[in-house]
């Protein structure tokens, strides 16, 4: 019995030392390198492109749209308000005051 425990030591101690290297590999960090990559061949990449660009562009015009329409407001409103502060308005006047705010725009 003595011999078979002392053959089985060997191989007991080459084992440990084994699972105690892979421990070691296991416990060691890893660097990941993560790569991302737009590829203009693929369909979906170049189609949301495209789609994007299209809503950007589409944006900036609504809002240089809005734009021009509040000034024009603004003017509009600046022009009654003189109006009712003058308490009467002839067509002379209102000629005038439309040509004014033509020039300053």
């Amino acid at each position: 019995m003595k011999k078979v425990t002392e053959s089985l030591y060997p191989t007991i101690s080459l084992k440990t030392e084994r699972f105690d290297n892979l421990i070691e590999k296991v416990r060691t960090p890893v660097k990941v390198k993560h790569c991302h990559l737009i590829d203009i061949g693929s369909s979906k990449a170049f189609f949301s492109i495209v789609v994007i660009a299209v809503t950007i562009l589409g944006i900036v015009y609504i809002i240089d749209n809005q734009r021009e329409t509040i000034s024009q407001y603004k003017d509009n409103d600046l022009k009654y308000h003189y109006i009712k502060m003058q308490e009467q308005a002839s067509e002379e006047d209102i000629y005038r005051l439309e040509t004014k705010f033509e020039h300053s725009n």
